[in-house]
């Protein structure tokens, strides 16, 4: 008979292996260890020691590893040996920091999440009666109200700031002013506010501008962007797992990620039966960076005020300050996003500059490019935090839009500019000399169809007019860029030509449309049209039933067209099947039509 001890030690045993299968999965999901997979960590690797790594920084998500250096001292997160292992990195920075008035308060980490949370309406928020306790009134804004950045954000201090010159990090512009750095080191890092909208249709958000879609949102989260010069707090943070079969182990989460051997694990005493539902893993870790990390997040309960509809969508906004050029050393100068490295520029407080230029960000030359994903638009440029959006530059609209001028919406940008997706294209002869026929009305379809943005169906020919309906060919959200935001201007540079169509100016949709066209100038039989203009319609808002012209597109073919040959189109039927083209034929006429398209197909193929 086996001793009762011998079983208790193997039964510890096996809830001690299965406990830190718990905390290994825990780690891992986390990366408090700084990698998903425990099997590739090195089992020697000592997050507490400078030996050989001086000058070894701390990057996102090292969060229990300390550094080695001279920002250490600034971000009070060296290793304990670094004195004695790196006596002169340390040299050099208490050499620059003896001043004395450095507040390692005025520089800033990085939590686990980069995210402050934040759950307010876009309105105005007003104090209600108090019946049962705090509440408030949320009135949304309508589309004769002004909107601004501080409607989305509420507080233009919630940014972070960075100097430049030496990659430090402030939690924000009056802690930055404090160290004396010269304005033209400062770089202010976006953020991303997650707006979360109710709309009656799944796709409603596709076709729906900015102003109308502000009223039904509300705004769920901001994120500070993680850049190449944040880096993760010092933390000496305990991990708590509460295991199967009533059993807990816990320890320092270095401990976990190092020497599991030295966590504690011991039996508990419960004080009544767990249901299925407790009976679960669980970790937690207390005194880590941003607080608690929790094994799930809590579900998120939103009240949407005044808000009706089923269906609700995430909206990510990023704004992105930048400091206009005039105040930088060269014209359009942002940085290259690495740190100078010349020793002799001082770390802390630069002494000529004791009084700061600027008292606020309020008070800072700043605009504002402002991305937006899932709407009608994609960049807006805001000369100021509290211009109103119809002060804001149109810089760019979501694929298969245009970027016009109207003259008969309210709902504008700067400029009379919007964004409309277009649902026909009507071709039209401008110089009365010749009708449109069917082949020409084909060819300009074709050179439509190949911007790639719509599919294009032939809907109507008579002797004046080509009519097309505009389908917008579905393509797939852009993955979100991996990396470090590094603070490069060539993505934020405003655009030299004003945009028509996705990243093409008018200009630019011209040329490829005509070019097109001159590929296929030996298809028709008929002498092809000198001068004829597509004119895009929209569909309104208000009035769905009802066209509203966008815009028109005049081309000028280089060349006239020379005869065709009947008998090779009639040829070339038996291989129309195998083509596949983004233009649709008429129900009438279908078998000529798709042997041109065939054609066009082919031959802008060749001539590429």
């Amino acid at each position: 008979m086996v001793p009762p001890g011998i079983i208790e030690n193997n039964m510890h045993d096996l809830l001690f292996t299965q406990c830190l299968e718990t905390v290994t999965r825990f780690v891992e999901r986390h990366k408090l260890c700084n990698t998903t997979d425990m099997e590739n960590l090195q089992p020697h690797q000592d997050f507490d020691t400078c030996a050989n790594q001086c000058g070894r920084t701390k990057n996102l998500g090292s969060f229990f590893k300390c550094a080695c250096d001279e920002k250490c001292t600034v971000y009070d997160d060296c290793c304990a040996d670094m004195r004695t292992q790196c006596p002169g990195t340390y040299a050099r920075a208490k050499v620059e920091l003896e001043d004395g008035q450095f507040t390692f308060a005025q520089s800033t980490c990085t939590g686990s999440t980069l995210a402050v949370n934040a759950n307010m309406q876009v309105g105005i928020t007003h104090p209600a009666p108090n019946v049962n306790g705090p509440s408030t009134v949320t009135q949304a804004f309508g589309s004769s109200t002004g909107v601004s950045l501080w409607n989305i954000l509420d507080n233009i201090n919630i940014f972070e700031v960075v100097d430049s010159q030496r990659g430090v990090v402030f939690k924000d512009y009056l802690s930055f002013a404090s160290w004396g750095v010269s304005p033209h080191r400062l770089a202010v890092v976006p953020i991303v506010a997650t707006l979360t909208c109710v709309q009656a249709e799944p796709d409603e958000l596709a076709q729906t501008n900015l102003f109308r879609l502000l009223p039904a949102c509300v705004v769920t989260r901001t994120q500070i962007v993680p850049t190449v010069f944040h880096r993760s707090c010092k933390s000496e943070g305990r991990i708590t797992c509460i295991c199967e079969e009533f059993s807990e182990i816990e320890g320092n989460v270095r401990d976990a990620c190092q020497d599991q051997g030295r966590l504690t694990h011991r039996r508990l005493v419960p004080h009544k039966k767990l249901s299925e539902s407790d009976n679960r893993e669980m970790c937690e870790v207390t005194g880590g960076p941003g607080g608690n990390v929790e094994d799930a997040n809590p579900p998120l309960t939103l009240a949407l005020p005044k808000l009706t509809g089923t269906h609700t969508k995430e909206v990510p906004i990023t704004i992105t300050p930048m400091v206009r050029s005039e105040t930088r050393s060269k014209p359009g100068f942002l940085f290259n996003g690495k740190p100078s490295t010349t020793s002799n520029i001082t770390l802390g407080r630069e002494r000529a500059s004791a009084h700061p230029e600027y008292l606020t960000l309020s008070d800072v030359p700043l605009e504002f490019v402002v991305d937006l994903k899932e709407i009608l638009e994609r960049r807006l440029r805001c000369p100021s935090f509290d211009a109103q959006l119809s002060q804001c530059d149109l810089e760019e609209c979501v694929q298969g839009a245009l970027l016009v001028t109207s003259q008969t919406s309210s709902l504008t940008f700067k400029g009379n500019m919007r964004c409309v997706i277009p649902s026909v294209a009507v071709v039209e002869i401008t110089d009365n000399s010749t009708g449109v026929s069917l082949c020409n009305c084909l060819r300009i379809a074709n050179a439509v169809a190949s911007l790639k943005v719509w599919k294009v169906k032939v809907k109507e020919i008579n002797q004046d007019q080509c009519v097309m309906r505009l389908e917008g060919i579905p393509y797939e959200s852009e993955a979100a860029k991996s990396g470090l935001y590094n603070f490069s201007a060539d993505q934020l540079t405003k655009p030299t030509e004003a945009r028509f169509l996705g990243e093409l100016s008018v200009l630019a949709v011209k040329e490829i449309l005509t070019q097109q066209m001159d590929k296929t100038k030996h298809a028709c039989l008929e002498e092809m049209v000198e001068l004829s203009q597509v004119c895009f319609y929209s569909l309104t808002f208000d009035e769905p039933r009802e066209q509203e012209l966008a815009d028109c597109v005049t081309l000028n073919p280089r060349s006239s067209a020379q005869r065709g040959n009947k008998e090779n189109l009639v040829q070339l039927n038996t291989a129309v099947s195998k083509t596949s083209t983004n233009v649709m034929c008429p129900d009438t006429n279908t078998e000529y039509c798709m042997v041109s398209l065939f054609i066009f197909a082919t031959l802008s193929k060749r001539l590429d």
